[in-house]
């Protein structure tokens, strides 16, 4: 499938969760004892249900504090093993907050890894983290050019959750938003706008007990939804599989992608 209306929303889905994992901001206020450890260990794509063999796979791993440090994303390589293509670090603040993001990639297996992206975050106030998204070069002279791609401010209620993402160019004009409705503490509903006060996609969320149901629209693109993702939850309402149903009227080609992600945890 390569219709640009789906890489954008499947896009818009990887940045928000990225956004909303890594904030660093302080999480409310629990209960040690009845905090849920919902810090995943590995997260896999399946073509089906009955499926056995990942497509491809992400791991996470953690420094001694507890705190996300390399997360590896893992495909095929030439003899149809599982091998690490890409990974990022992160470091930290003497707070604790995220303080930078760095991505690395290469061509070939005997290339040395290259950090091709660099992610800064910085934290104006309690309720507001900026991330600041470079461009490094590392192929043409001179060694390691970087400049600023684009900027991303995060807005969180009293709850730290997410309420307002805010994508910015860097001449610093606003280009997209991501609006998020929460209920008794739920997301109920994701919202992106581009341009700002247009919505061209939102995602609705049902709860019924131990499942969640997600239902993708896309008014800018196609007329009623788009993809429906069916997700069960375990005993500690965490995520751990998610079946992705995309709707019939989109006319596309078969989607030959992952219809089904699965989720580990540290515990």
């Amino acid at each position: 499938m390569c219709d640009p209306c789906m890489k954008q929303i499947q896009w818009l889905s990887v940045m928000v969760v990225a956004i909303i994992g890594l904030a660093g901001c302080q999480p409310r206020s629990v209960d040690p004892a009845q905090e849920v450890d919902r810090r995943l260990a590995r997260v896999r794509w399946f073509i089906d249900e009955t499926s056995t063999r990942p497509l491809t796979e992400d791991r996470y791993v953690y420094d001694q504090n507890g705190r996300l440090a390399k997360l590896e994303n893992w495909g095929h390589d030439k003899g149809g093993e599982l091998s690490v293509t890409r990974y990022q670090t992160y470091t930290y603040d003497s707070t604790g907050r995220l303080q930078k993001r760095n991505d690395y990639s290469r061509l070939l297996q005997s290339e040395p890894w290259r950090s091709g992206r660099e992610w800064v975050y910085t934290y104006p106030s309690p309720d507001r983290m900026i991330e600041s998204d470079y461009f490094i070069d590392n192929q043409t002279p001179p060694t390691n050019w970087r400049h600023l791609v684009s900027y991303v401010h995060t807005d969180y209620n009293r709850d730290k959750q997410p309420i307002q993402v805010a994508y910015y160019t860097r001449e610093g004009q606003l280009n997209a938003r991501v609006v998020n409705t929460y209920e008794s503490g739920k997301l109920v509903r994701e919202e992106y706008q581009q341009p700002v006060g247009t919505v061209s996609s939102y995602k609705v969320y049902h709860y019924d007990g131990t499942s969640v149901r997600v239902d993708s629209y896309a008014p800018a693109y196609r007329p009623g939804k788009v993809e429906e993702r069916q997700q069960t939850l375990d005993s500690k309402g965490r995520v751990i599989s998610d079946v992705i149903t995309l709707s019939e009227n989109l006319n596309w080609e078969p989607y030959s992608g992952p219809k089904v992600v699965r989720y580990e945890y540290v515990r």
